[in-house]
């Protein structure tokens, strides 16, 4: 099985490869939707989204979110 192409700030799975690998909410007009935004920001906002849109338990949206988010490329050092 491949892996997932997932956009390099949310961690969204993205339909087709795109440069650079950054989704539709993350990325427009040639720049970051939130440049100021940091990893903790992040796994904030896709808990909060998982646990709104997706009915997921706060703790199981986190333990995702923390397990994805910092490996991407946006986040890792």
């Amino acid at each position: 099985m491949s892996e997932k192409i997932r956009c390099q700030s949310c961690g969204m799975p993205l339909a087709e490869v795109t440069e650079p690998l950054y989704c539709q909410f993350c990325y427009k007009d040639g720049e970051l939707v939130e440049p100021e935004l940091d990893v903790q920001g992040m796994i904030d906002k896709s808990v909060a989204h998982m646990v709104s849109e997706f009915n997921m338990e706060r703790e199981s949206a986190l333990d995702l979110a923390a397990s994805i988010i910092p490996t991407l490329g946006r986040w890792k050092k």
